[in-house]
C-alpha cells in the first residue's frame, strides 16, 4: 500500500502477525494495517518518536510494540489482544532512561530482547519479557546511528565512524 501523512516519518517497522507502524517528529507512534487504514496512536513521549521495535507473538508471548523517543526513553506495550490496539494501561516505560535521545533500535535475532543506541554512544539491551537492563555498553563514543540483527549477531554503527559486531548470545 502506499499512503500519504502529514506526519514526519522518522522510522518504521513492521511484522506479519501485527501490522505497519511509523512514528515522527510529532511525539506520536501510529499503527496502520496493511491495506493502509490507521489503527491506533500512542502519545507517550516528551519529545520526538525516533525508533520502534515491532515483536511478533512468540509461544507464550502476545505480539509487543516498542518505541523509544529523542526524550531518552523506551515505551513498551504488549498486544495482548493481537489487534495492534495501543491501550494507555497495556504499557510502560522502561527503567535506564538514557542521557542522550533513543537513536536506534532493533530486536534480538530470537526476539528476545530489545537493543538501543542512544546519542551519548551507549547500547543497553533490554529483556523483552520484564523490561529490564540485561546489558549496557559504552563501545561507542559517539551517536549509534544503526543496530541491525544478522545471525548471532548484532551490528551497530556510530557516527564515530566504528562499526562493531556484537555476539547476541554473550553481548
Amino acid at each position: 500500500f502506499k499512503q500519504k501523512t502529514a506526519y514526519e516519518i522518522r522510522n518504521c517497522d513492521w511484522s506479519s502477525d501485527v501490522c505497519s507502524s511509523d512514528l515522527g517528529a510529532d511525539k506520536h507512534v501510529r499503527v496502520w494495517t496493511f491495506d493502509g487504514r490507521p489503527r491506533a496512536a500512542s502519545a507517550h513521549h516528551d519529545g520526538a518518536v525516533t525508533a520502534l521495535v515491532v515483536f511478533p507473538e512468540k509461544g507464550a508471548q502476545p505480539a509487543a510494540i516498542w518505541s523509544g523517543g529523542a526524550d531518552g526513553k523506551v515505551y513498551a506495550w504488549k498486544d495482548e489482544k493481537g489487534d495492534a490496539a495501543i491501550e494507555g494501561k497495556s504499557g510502560k516505560f522502561l527503567t535506564g532512561m538514557g542521557k542522550g535521545g533513543v537513536t536506534a533500535m532493533c530486536a534480538h535475532p530470537d526476539d528476545t530482547e530489545a537493543w538501543v543506541g542512544y546519542e551519548d554512544g551507549r547500547i543497553r539491551v533490554f529483556a523483552r519479557e520484564n523490561g529490564s537492563v540485561r546489558s549496557d555498553s559504552s563501545m561507542h563514543s559517539k551517536a549509534v546511528t544503526c543496530l541491525v540483527p544478522m545471525g548471532d549477531h548484532v551490528w551497530s554503527a556510530s557516527l564515530d565512524h566504528l562499526v562493531v559486531a556484537w555476539d547476541a548470545r554473550t553481548k
